[in-house]
């Protein structure tokens, strides 16, 4: 989720346009994917409990096999809680009970939530493991995110006085194409002529 949600930290996001759909969709995707499995939501890159020899946790991008753009589909689910922080500033509702559920499951600690919570698709009983770390990175767009939500796009604002920024602002305002409606498909257009 963190490459579809990191530019709206600083970059605003414009109703019914093309970054406005990509961005909710996969939050909605991923919301979906982890209620079918029953777990929080917030798959994103992170951290995870494989460990190389100085015992350090290993990091790679994890991802919703429907807007993936790697074709692997690992036996794990990593939920990584910065991931719905990032998602709090276009649903900020899923995102808070979501949080919430991540701190019931004892996944926050006095520096914050933990870097992420692994399932594992073989066992559906399995205890889920904890990635227990912190990465500034993810620390301080959780920040900013939180910043972005609670007080309106601040961030967002800050950006936008750039020059520089705002005179390619128009590009961030580009509309959903207009759908064709009852197009055939391949098929039926090879069949008809």
């Amino acid at each position: 989720m963190f490459e579809y949600l990191m530019p709206l930290l600083h970059l605003r996001c414009y109703a019914d346009t093309l970054l406005d759909h990509a961005m909710r969709g996969a939050v909605r995707i991923q919301q979906l994917y982890a209620g079918e499995r029953r777990v929080p939501w917030g798959i994103s890159e992170s951290a995870h409990s494989d460990r190389d020899g100085k015992r350090q946790y290993q990091y790679r991008a994890f991802g919703v096999p429907a807007v993936s753009a790697s074709s692997d589909h690992p036996e794990k689910v990593v939920i990584a809680p910065y991931a719905s922080m990032l998602a709090a500033m276009l649903d900020p509702a899923r995102s808070v009970a979501n949080l919430r559920a991540l701190d019931a499951g004892g996944y926050q600690t006095r520096y914050g939530f933990v870097e992420a919570v692994e399932y594992s698709s073989r066992a559906s009983d399995s205890v889920p493991e904890t990635i227990r770390c912190f990465m500034a990175h993810h620390q301080g767009m959780s920040l900013m995110a939180m910043d972005n939500a609670v007080f309106c796009g601040r961030m967002q604002e800050r950006f936008h006085r750039e020059p520089f920024v705002q005179a390619t602002e128009f590009l961030l305002q580009e509309r959903m194409p207009a759908l064709v409606e009852d197009l055939p498909d391949a098929g039926e257009q090879s069949a008809a002529a």
